[in-house]
């Protein structure tokens, strides 16, 4: 995960302008609930073409959690934050149906972090060997709290403490770091708020895990080249030389740098992996330049 302004996007108007199918629908959700329903209402009206195209521009059309791109296999799942209709584990809460159709409870997410299904995860408890179990996973209706939890639409659900992050509205990088273990890179947690969030997201489970291990090694497959060209221009004997290979240079830090930006896929991992070797880069790059000085 990465940090997403939300604010980069306008409020889609199906949801806010007072003729929108969301405004609409809920307006009757009041209605529905003011006599005791045992029913959850059928809300519909909060993915709108408007509202998913909204959150595939908001989020680069990357699943808000895991940051796999997904909408070239398939749609988004329209995620709420906070779930609509019920609260797994607590059996009297109505769900948060008053958020149903709020722009800022809706992320894009894909449909392994989003549903409830059975994965193989993996994990290491001693931080070397690596483990790994059959469990459901996926977030679902799942929203732990610490502390109180709003219950109807008169509480102020803004002095909750969720236990999962969301991501346009806490940095993920203070809560989440990541680690290879038996060439797997796993998600770690700094603090619960990011363990819960993993655990729930299954943001190790094992196909996912996979992909970021291909992608380390696309990675690595760059850097190798990155230090390959400075090591040639290194053995330029003329500043001619140096120069003529400088935009070559250039475009290889460029390729390997990209991949921390947050439009591209898993890019909160590709920042750990390229600031990693950030240090042997600026070394090599400075005992370049340095010599070309001297000379």
């Amino acid at each position: 995960m990465v940090p997403v302004d939300r604010n980069r996007v306008a409020r889609p108007a199906s949801l806010t302008a007072p003729n929108g199918a969301g405004h609409r629908e809920h307006v009757r959700a009041e209605m529905y609930y003011q006599n005791p329903n045992t029913k959850a209402y059928g809300f519909a009206y909060y993915k709108e073409p408007d509202v998913v195209t909204a959150l595939n521009t908001l989020f680069h059309n990357k699943c808000a959690y895991c940051e796999g791109k997904i909408t070239s296999t398939g749609p988004i799942d329209v995620e709420h934050f906070r779930p609509k209709g019920r609260i797994e584990g607590e059996l009297n809460h109505p769900g948060y149906w008053w958020l149903a159709t709020e722009w800022t409870n809706l992320l894009a997410s894909c449909i392994d972090c989003n549903r409830g299904r059975n994965q193989t995860l993996l994990g290491s408890e001693d931080g070397q060997q690596l483990t790994q179990g059959e469990r459901l996973s996926g977030k679902h209706d799942h929203f732990p709290v610490a502390g109180p939890r709003a219950t109807c639409a008169t509480d102020d659900h803004a002095l909750e403490d969720p236990l999962l992050i969301d991501p346009t509205c806490v940095d993920p990088g203070e809560h989440i770091g990541w680690k290879v273990v038996a060439e797997q890179p796993l998600a770690i947690g700094f603090s619960p708020y990011g363990q819960t969030s993993i655990d729930l997201f299954g943001l190790n489970r094992s196909k996912l895990a996979e992909a970021r291990r291909e992608f380390q090694l696309k990675l690595d497959e760059e850097f190798l080249c990155l230090k390959a060209t400075i090591s040639k221009i290194a053995k330029e004997t003329t500043d001619e030389g140096v120069r003529e290979w400088m935009p070559v240079l250039q475009m290889h830090i460029d390729k390997f740098f990209r991949h921390t930006e947050a439009k591209n896929e898993y890019s909160a991992f590709a920042r750990h992996i390229v600031m990693s070797r950030y240090d042997t880069v600026a070394e090599m790059v400075g005992a370049l330049l340095a010599r070309t000085v001297d000379r």
